[in-house]
């Protein structure tokens, strides 16, 4: 997934951190990167469903990922 990324093949990306993320679902390294790959792919709503589902994996990080999610929400807008 992440050399898809580094050759801008976000959608390829995408599929493979969702194939992660389905093969072990408590996988929240997984999912934060599926979420950060639909944020390059300027889908910001899957990006919140993925990342309110890594949330639901470790309550404690909840506060940490929401700081991140706020400020990628100001750069993408």
């Amino acid at each position: 997934g992440e050399r898809a990324e580094a050759a801008w093949d976000f959608d390829g990306a995408a599929q493979h951190f969702a194939a992660c993320a389905a093969a072990n679902p408590r996988d929240g390294w997984a999912l934060l990167l599926l979420a950060r790959t639909h944020l390059m792919r300027f889908d910001p709503d899957a990006a919140r469903d993925v990342l309110a589902r890594h949330l639901a994996l470790d309550r404690t990080a909840a506060a940490c990922v929401a700081r991140q999610y706020a400020l990628v929400r100001r750069l993408v807008g």
